[in-house]
């Protein structure tokens, strides 16, 4: 695992990504969850095997009052070549254990880039690349994030986004850009086959609306059957 601190940092992430192209023929996309890893200043940021998606652990300074760690820097996300410009911030909290939500994303202009992480409690978060002109598509990534360990999601534009509450009481706090515009808001479904996510019991709280959310197969039906219209439409025209 690569692990050096951010100097020159247009060098360092070349070599970062040249070291990244290296590996990637022992470790094909669908299957390896994570690269190489850069050390910042303030964080640890690992890619996953979800093109554009990260991992961001913060890292603490610990003495006799307890410990200090930085939650955001945009000039350490920007030298990452991450997104900076959150217009939005949102905290999800979730009573009781067992509480699913998901899986959310927004299509078009607006999707989304979201940067998650737990404030309380812990939750097992997921997320599924939509995007069908990624070499990832169809590929999921999980992992439990808690308050104590402080780690982040970033996830981009194109995949949904779902969480399980693993104990009560539990905080999602989110940021977000552009601005959520429920008009273009869709879903899949949590217990979508194609996705098989491995949660790790069944949800016992989830609205109707995410429960009624439709498989990608469907999903991805109605958008070739709804472009195929327009398409049609234009012609006639």
């Amino acid at each position: 695992m690569l692990v050096r601190p951010l100097v020159h940092v247009g060098k360092l992430f070349a070599d970062f990504m040249a070291l990244n192209q290296e590996m990637a023929p022992a470790y094909p996309n669908p299957i390896r969850e994570r690269l190489l890893s850069v050390t910042s200043a303030s964080f640890k940021f690992t890619p996953l095997a979800i093109s554009g998606a990260w991992l961001i652990e913060p890292l603490r300074k610990t003495d006799d009052r307890g410990h200090f760690l930085r939650s955001f820097c945009a000039r350490e996300f920007a030298e990452m070549g991450l997104e900076t410009d959150f217009v939005q911030r949102s905290i999800s909290f979730n009573t009781q254990r067992g509480t699913l939500r998901g899986l959310h994303f927004q299509v078009g202009a607006h999707a989304e880039t979201k940067l998650v992480r737990c404030t309380r409690g812990k939750i097992f978060d997921a997320i599924a690349d939509l995007r069908p002109e990624q070499p990832t598509f169809a590929s999921t990534f999980h992992v439990e994030l808690s308050a104590e360990s402080a780690t982040m999601l970033l996830i981009p534009p194109g995949c949904a986004h779902g969480f399980l509450t693993l104990v009560d009481a539990s905080e999602v706090y989110y940021e977000i850009t552009p601005a959520y515009h429920p008009q273009v808001g869709a879903g899949i479904n949590w217990s979508d086959p194609a996705f098989a996510i491995p949660w790790p019991f069944q949800p016992e709280v989830i609205s109707e609306k995410d429960q009624m959310l439709p498989v990608s197969a469907d999903y991805f039906s109605k958008l070739r059957a709804e472009g195929a219209g327009a398409r049609s439409a234009s012609v006639d025209t």
